[in-house]
């Protein structure tokens, strides 16, 4: 006997045709197949985010110890990717916002751009605009000369921080767009955690 899919194969069983939940389970695997296929085509971008989320081996569900610090938080920009660093190794990984002119270094004060280049935690705010904030240590030297090259200023003020009411709207998808002045975003409930276990003096690398 012979059954018609709804894609136009032909499905055969010489004795009886397959039950229907197992026919639906085998439409339904082709059906996600397709679906991941097109996104890895048309969001690579985000297809390489969820990559390296999941070759950090980082757990984002487990609780964090109290006494845990984070030493060193990574951003790769490209990849819209903060990774939190304890102990030499990889811990937490956060979904992140950009200024709203993302692609290449700060140079110069207005630029919309987010830095690139290592600094340190500079400061922490309880109270921002933006509910919590981590403040970051830009401009370095580098940032300064390259600006002073351009008869400019370097510009500052940049932090990672969260949503606050203006923009808590946004929720968990603010990592879609970019709607900062050049700081790097997070939720309130990620930069909460961020807050807790990141201490003045840890590093920052943000990568290109």
């Amino acid at each position: 006997m012979f059954l018609i899919s709804p894609y136009g194969c032909l499905l055969a069983n010489s004795a009886r045709i397959q039950p229907a939940k197992t026919v639906a389970r085998s439409l339904l695997g082709v059906v996600c197949s397709m679906v991941f296929a097109a996104w890895i085509i048309f969001c690579p971008d985000l297809a390489r985010a969820a990559d390296a989320r999941h070759d950090s081996g980082v757990d984002a569900c487990a609780a964090l110890p109290d006494g845990l610090r984070f030493e060193r938080l990574v951003i790769e920009k490209k990849e819209r990717l903060l990774t939190a660093w304890a102990n030499g190794e990889p811990v937490r990984t956060y979904r992140v916002s950009l200024g709203g002119n993302p692609v290449g270094p700060k140079r110069i004060q207005g630029d919309q751009k987010t830095p690139e280049g290592v600094y340190r935690v500079d400061g922490k705010n309880p109270h921002s605009r933006f509910y919590k904030n981590l403040g970051i240590s830009y401009p370095n030297a580098v940032d300064r000369k390259r600006a002073a090259a351009l008869g400019k200023s370097p510009g500052g003020d940049i932090k990672i921080h969260g949503l606050g009411p203006e923009f808590e709207h946004l929720g968990t998808d603010q990592w879609k767009y970019d709607w900062t002045l050049g700081c790097i975003a997070v939720t309130d409930d990620e930069i909460d955690e961020l807050y807790r276990h990141t201490d003045v003096g840890a590093v920052v690398e943000i990568k290109p």
